[in-house]
């Protein structure tokens, strides 16, 4: 488990904290767990199928290493797309529903950048943050993809995780 830190004895006005991570309620180290008085958060989410796909790739390539192999898929991309759930919501601040999404992202989130426009996500996190943004982001984290993605399944996917779709859907709509 991540390290607690006492964050009302770091942040002052002069210096304000500044908390990253990839916090997992589900793994019972959300953000609410650890700091529940945080209440402003950036972030930037992916396309799920694409995060799923991009999640399958990887772990199949680096997972056989790992002490626990509970997680490295067994089966091929489709079946995986099938059963494997996106968890991109379990890192939010607070429970996402289908009635609260916009809520949530509206009233927690400082910017949610997008992926896909990863620059101008950065450039926007940047100016919300007070920062000078410099665009050189290097492309890392890149893992070979050896199977033929089901393009065919994608339309299933969505339906099969409708609210991950949704809250993506929203916040990609503010970079159009």
């Amino acid at each position: 488990m991540p390290e607690k830190i006492d964050i009302c004895k770091l942040n002052s006005s002069k210096d304000p904290l500044c908390l990253h991570g990839h916090f997992n309620k589900l793994r019972k180290f959300g953000v609410k767990d650890y700091y529940p008085l945080a209440n402003q958060f950036v972030t930037i989410l992916r396309d799920p199928y694409e995060l799923i796909i991009s999640h399958y790739f990887f772990v199949s390539k680096v997972g056989g290493n790992w002490k626990d192999k509970s997680r490295v898929p067994k089966s091929d991309i489709e079946t995986y797309l099938r059963s494997t759930k996106p968890n991109m919501l379990n890192h939010f601040p607070r429970e996402v529903t289908l009635e609260n999404y916009k809520d949530i992202c509206e009233e927690y989130f400082i910017e949610i950048g997008i992926t896909e426009k990863l620059d101008q996500s950065l450039e926007r996190i940047a100016n919300k943050l007070g920062f000078e943004f410099m665009n050189d982001t290097p492309s890392l984290n890149k893992t070979d993809r050896d199977q033929k993605i089901p393009e065919n399944f994608k339309d299933q996917f969505i339906e099969l995780n409708r609210l991950e779709y949704e809250v993506y859907e929203y916040c990609l709509g503010k970079y159009i």
